[in-house]
């Protein structure tokens, strides 16, 4: 299938698309979660808060949740990368 750039696709999961900059005449590629990453990201999470009990103490609810639920699973760009710690 071809498609210009400015309609957008999705590729892998992300939503890419030409936009133009605001404030000026210059145009950006912008990466953006698809919708149905999102969807499916969603579906998890309330699967998961449905099967939670909540008549627990705070410990054992932090202790139980799913660490950094994904955090950096989708991260692109220079900021993906981080160094490593020193300690």
């Amino acid at each position: 299938m071809i498609t210009h750039i400015d309609d957008g696709l999705v590729f892998l999961g992300w939503h890419i698309q030409r936009h133009r900059k605001r404030g000026t005449d210059r145009h950006y590629i912008y990466t953006y979660h698809s919708r149905k990453a999102v969807k499916a990201a969603m579906d998890k999470v309330r699967t998961w808060c449905r099967e939670l009990d909540i008549n627990q103490p705070l410990d054992a609810l932090l202790l139980n949740s799913t660490g950094n639920c994904g955090a950096g699973a989708h991260t692109s760009g220079p900021g993906s990368r981080t160094p490593p710690s020193t300690t």
